[in-house]
């Protein structure tokens, strides 16, 4: 029987892993069969489990909430973001090859990502009478990639790093295809710091696997004249999406986010209110004066958006207690990685970290599953073939 059982949450686990960047109804289904299924028992120091997981981070919430009067309206956004908590603990049953299949299953999932994207890219133009039509800053295009680019560009960049580490495990060349199909998928839709991460990964893994210095230097080389060459070239996609970052959405709401926090003067325990921010910033965009036109600041009242900046969004929430108790599992993930020589995970945390930098993963389920599922994988489990000679 518990062998069965043991079946049973296996599969639970692959389902999980298998859906994560494309259906969200199945992530609570699955976290909620994983949480009652037996052994409810592991072997995991209380000391490791408060660092390691944002549960400290939580408990300030709701303390911040309750003390600052916000308990009420609250409550609902931090019982939200509750399964970042609680993945550590459902994962941590399983053995480290269970895990070590589901990343595979991921990498499966991945690639379905991207090709319910190529369908709605080839049903646009097979369909539109705007052929042609440069599809970088297309106001439309998550409508026709069928998810949001920077999502989908995130999961491409890291599904490179997953064909790499499968690759060298297995040995099979179909692993680079998935490398290929990727990084073309990323180049093509122009996502930005899916981009700079699919760079980060080709630099570290060529410097890995290249031992000869000159062999280095020659191919380094060669890679810096064709970034070069594309970055000059004035048709190149990727160069219009680079040279418009000053125009960025971004910096407009970075700029209503830093002038909430030093109007409240809430620098140590913030407003405690995710409700209040996004309040603030709503009222923000409605008397900024500098949109290039109506029709973009009616979007931004439209769709009231949130920071775009998880570490600036806890800074505002909860301050400097509150963006520290955050930072904690990750610089702890680094410390112990980094402690261990191993790269890959490394990876992953930067990764996560730089994608934190220009998303709200705590707003979106997606999100929350995913910092969950990094954070465990890089600060408990020691997935052998993640680790570094």
């Amino acid at each position: 029987m518990n062998q069965k059982i043991k079946l049973v949450q296996r599969y639970v686990v692959y389902v999980l892993f298998f859906f994560l960047p494309t259906w969200r109804l199945i992530h609570n289904i699955c976290l909620a069969l994983l949480f009652v299924l037996p052994p409810y028992k592991f072997e995991i120091k209380k000391k490791t489990l408060l660092i390691g997981t944002p549960v400290v981070f939580l408990v300030y919430l709701l303390i911040n909430a309750l003390a600052q009067g916000n308990f009420n309206v609250e409550l609902s956004n931090i019982l939200k973001i509750i399964p970042i908590i609680l993945v550590p603990f459902v994962l941590l049953k399983d053995d480290e090859k269970t895990i070590e299949n589901a990343l595979l299953v991921l990498l499966i999932g991945i690639l379905s990502m991207q090709l319910i994207s190529i369908y709605g890219i080839t049903n646009y133009f097979l369909t539109s009478d705007k052929i042609g039509r440069d599809l970088t800053n297309y106001v439309k295009l998550n409508e026709i990639l069928r998810f949001e680019r920077p999502y989908l560009g995130f999961f491409s960049a890291i599904n490179i790093l997953l064909s790499y580490i499968f690759f060298k495990k297995y040995k099979k060349w179909y692993f680079v295809i998935t490398a290929i199909i990727s990084l073309c998928f990323i180049i093509y839709i122009s996502a930005r710091l899916a981009l700079i991460l699919a760079g980060i990964y080709i630099v570290w893994i060529l410097w890995r696997e290249m031992k000869n210095l000159k062999l280095k230097v020659i191919v380094f080389g060669l890679m810096g004249l064709t970034v070069g060459g594309v970055t000059l070239n004035y048709n190149s996609s990727i160069k219009k999406r680079f040279s418009q970052i000053k125009e960025d959405s971004r910096t407009i709401i970075w700029g209503g986010a830093a002038e909430q926090l030093s109007s409240s003067k809430d620098y140590l325990i913030g407003n405690s209110s995710l409700k209040q921010t996004r309040q603030y910033l709503l009222e923000y965009y409605k008397r900024y004066e500098h949109f290039n036109d109506i029709e973009i600041r009616n979007r931004f009242i439209k769709n009231n958006y949130n920071t775009h900046n998880q570490f600036l969004n806890e800074l505002v929430r909860g301050g400097f207690i509150g963006l520290i108790l955050f930072c904690l599992p990750i610089i702890y993930g680094f410390f112990i990685n980094f402690k261990l020589k191993n790269y890959t995970n490394i990876l992953l945390l930067i990764s996560l970290s730089m994608f934190m930098l220009v998303e709200n993963l705590l707003e979106r389920q997606i999100g929350i599953y995913t910092i969950g599922i990094v954070l465990t994988i890089t600060n408990f489990k020691n997935i052998f073939y993640f680790k570094e000679k």
